[in-house]
């Protein structure tokens, strides 16, 4: 189990900040102590999560009214244990933001569903896709989507826990 995770989506204003919230809480919940922060590839500093993006959070209880984006830079990724891209894209820009955590880089939903070291099939769809710029339905799936998998991420790693 890492001891601080990085999230990570264009602007870290939807779905890295929802994952963020997201996991903090079920990692509460669980009694798992791990760091959790988000960032954009392309992030400007300082701008609030999207106004849909908050209302899906605040209808699952967390409030995202404090969130301020923030660029994804050599040394956040440093700091990680774990970096996690919301698509392909994301997983390149960070290995070239900063090569040396190649390793430690994975996209998001392979990596949640344990698909780890398959080969991966480019016929399926892994990206969490962006919803920004459409109405507040995909910005409810996109948040139950990233806390389902977030949902089997902290299990495994309670799991963990619990057999040592």
């Amino acid at each position: 189990m890492p001891r601080k995770v990085l999230l990570v989506c264009t602007a870290n204003q939807c779905r890295s900040p929802a994952a963020e919230y997201l996991l903090r809480q079920r990692l509460a919940d669980a009694g798992l102590k791990v760091g959790v922060a988000s960032a954009g590839v392309f992030a400007m500093s300082d701008i609030p999560a999207q106004p849909l993006t908050q209302k899906a959070m605040q209808e699952l209880g967390l409030d995202l009214s404090e969130h301020r984006s923030q660029l994804a830079t050599p040394e956040l990724i440093d700091e990680a244990d774990l970096v996690l891209g919301m698509s392909r894209r994301h997983v390149e820009e960070l290995q070239h933001i900063n090569p040396y955590a190649a390793r430690k880089i994975f996209l998001f939903r392979p990596f949640c569903e344990g698909r780890l070291w398959q080969a991966a099939d480019p016929n399926e769809e892994d990206d969490v896709e962006d919803p920004v710029g459409l109405p507040l339905e995909a910005h409810r799936a996109c948040v139950g989507l990233i806390d389902e998998l977030l949902a089997d991420l902290v299990a495994g790693w309670r799991e963990q826990t619990v057999r040592r």
